[in-house]
């Protein structure tokens, strides 16, 4: 089993949209939401530029990265020409995050590749390799 936890979540920013407004448009409500000039990390001091409406796949970190594209792809399905509509004026991406002690499987097959660009979402993939376990004192 790899060492990988996954996140897997469609991102929708306006610098003119409330996220309420992006909700009513797309016909889902989101899990997570900023606003604009609200702090990014509370207490950090970091403001959000723009409105931010997230939807995440639902699964657990531990899920494998094609469980999570699938999942989301399969959560968005309806709403996927009003999310492609939002494209037109808004940024929608399509974003992957992995904290890997490995290599990760990150495949998306052309099914996957071309449901995502049917939303007109760009893709956005983070990695964060990190040191294998026991390589420092104390982990």
């Amino acid at each position: 089993m790899l060492d990988v936890d996954t996140i897997v979540r469609l991102k929708i920013i306006s610098a003119t949209m409330p996220p309420e407004a992006i909700t009513e448009a797309v016909g889902l409500p989101c899990d997570m939401c900023l606003r604009m000039g609200e702090p990014r990390v509370p207490g950090a001091g970091i403001l959000a530029k723009d409105n931010e409406w997230l939807l995440h796949s639902g699964l657990p970190k531990s899920a494998t990265f094609q469980q999570h594209v699938n999942t989301m792809l399969d959560l968005v399905e309806g709403s996927r020409h009003a999310i492609r509509r939002l494209s037109e004026t808004e940024t929608v991406e399509f974003s992957i995050v992995m904290y890997c002690r490995e290599s990760p499987d990150t495949h998306l097959d052309h099914e996957a590749v071309a449901r995502i660009a049917a939303l007109g979402a760009s893709i956005d993939i983070d990695l964060y390799f990190l040191p294998a376990r026991g390589s420092f004192e104390g982990t």
